[in-house]
């Protein structure tokens, strides 16, 4: 399994595959809240594309972790937990992660919770949203952030 950057191809098709799931389970993609990242990464073996996660701006020293799917063929093998550690290292120069993730999603829950992430109070457009559930992490850093074409180019 290798982690790399998406192409425009490889991220559509894990995007609309993670879209239906989602509608399926909440009766929203969530798709609509997710127009841009700094970073979007996938997990192929060979042409197979296994999971996909991105990163994107949340403010000056946080980044937010979105869009985390997992092929259901691929689960339970650690590609959710080899995308995050790479989303993770990628965010070198911030000062912490969040995400959000749906009560509906056990398995997720305790991906973010063996990863170290911490439950808070819900943010921006999950404020009023029953279902949702947030999440941090405090990242040690003492460096700026990077240059935001460099974000998704640093090697694992």
């Amino acid at each position: 399994m290798e982690i790399v950057q998406a192409t425009p191809e490889e991220a559509s098709a894990l995007l609309e595959a993670l879209s239906r799931e989602m509608d399926a389970l909440y009766g929203d993609s969530g798709s609509a809240r997710f127009t841009h990242w700094r970073c979007f990464v996938i997990a192929r073996e060979g042409e197979v594309l296994l999971g996909c996660g991105a990163l994107v701006d949340y403010d000056e020293r946080t980044l937010e972790v979105k869009r985390m799917y997992v092929a259901p063929a691929a689960r339970g093998r650690g590609v959710g937990r080899a995308i995050l550690a790479a989303l993770e290292h990628r965010a070198t120069g911030f000062d912490r992660l969040i995400l959000e993730t749906g009560n509906l999603q056990p398995e997720a829950i305790k991906l973010y919770e063996g990863a170290g992430f911490k439950p808070i109070e819900s943010y921006g457009p999950f404020v009023r949203n029953p279902q949702s559930l947030c999440f941090e992490k405090p990242l040690l850093t003492a460096n700026p952030p990077p240059p935001l074409q460099q974000a998704c180019n640093t090697p694992d």
